[in-house]
């Protein structure tokens, strides 16, 4: 078990099922009433029952997914998964929560460890999901985003089964190996000039912390293909495992351009932020990460 207070590793799936009973647990509250106004009709409160507090408000057609079902049919379709488990790592949010499975299964000459990574929430703030998960050695930085593999999710609206999403759990490895192969292989045949690093990233939306290190650890090359900088851009937003994991999955998002974008695409996106920001700061240089995530908290 890690030592940090909401991430725990695991080594088997017996281990990380032993985790599900003390996940959070939510209520949908229906029977209420403001000022004397009954809001049955209108508007329904998830409650927190773990902790004791409000999660959110939500319309009387919200199916609330708890996270030990969630995870305990997503935990039994990986074991289907042909390939034996290295590490769970359960992360815990209360109202949210996430797994991440790496499997002893290499690939790219021993680069990267395949693995699936699964969400959900009662609060509102994710849809209930399932999508390829992995691991870079070199640096042991994660890999993940909807953006290049895909997504398998339902928002907690209606009549749907868990089993919708965890059903295609057994096929999401082979099929993400394929278009990883494609992506690497592409994405080392393209350059970038290292000087329009830095405004590639605020462009894409990174604070000018992270572009600056970034941008300082490739200048001296000249150029840098879009692997490395891709992998140079996720190894600084795993290096800080602090964040909620909503936003540091909201930054692996956005490092995906790097990889699904063209060269051309992100050399006008450098340029036009160049152009943008010659006369003038744009005044979000003072938001760094620290910063923004204090204030997203």
């Amino acid at each position: 078990m890690s030592n940090e207070k909401y991430r725990y590793d695991y080594n088997s799936l017996d281990e990380a099922r032993g985790v599900l009973d003390s996940l959070a647990v939510g209520r949908v509250i229906d029977d209420w009433s403001l000022r004397g106004r009954d809001m049955n009709t209108w508007k329904h409160i998830v409650w927190n029952q773990s902790d004791d507090n409000p999660a959110a408000v939500v319309s009387p057609g919200y199916n609330l997914l708890q996270h030990r079902e969630f995870f305990g049919k997503f935990l039994n379709a990986v074991e289907d998964v042909d390939y034996s488990i290295d590490t769970i790592e359960v992360v815990d949010e209360r109202e949210r929560a996430y797994m991440h499975v790496l499997f002893n299964e290499t690939w790219l000459d021993d680069e990267i460890k395949a693995g699936i990574r699964a969400g959900n929430s009662f609060d509102k703030g994710r849809s209930a999901f399932v999508e390829f998960y992995a691991l870079r050695l070199v640096c042991t930085n994660g890999l993940m985003g909807r953006k290049v593999f895909g997504r398998r999710s339902r928002i907690h609206v209606g009549d749907w089964e868990t089993e919708v999403i965890v059903q295609n759990v057994k096929e999401i490895i082979p099929k993400s190996k394929q278009r990883l192969e494609e992506l690497v292989d592409s994405s080392q045949e393209d350059f970038i000039n290292t000087d329009l690093i830095r405004p590639l990233l605020r462009s894409i939306g990174f604070s000018k912390g992270l572009s600056d290190r970034v941008h300082n650890k490739y200048n001296d090359l000249g150029e840098v293909d879009l692997w490395e900088l891709y992998n140079g851009v996720t190894y600084e937003v795993e290096n800080n495992k602090d964040v909620r994991e909503s936003y540091r999955e909201g930054l692996h998002s956005k490092a995906n351009d790097i990889l699904v974008k063209s060269s051309d695409s992100l050399v006008n996106m450098a340029e036009n932020e160049l152009e943008e920001n010659s006369d003038s700061d744009n005044g979000l240089d003072i938001i760094d990460d620290e910063v923004l995530q204090s204030v997203m908290d």
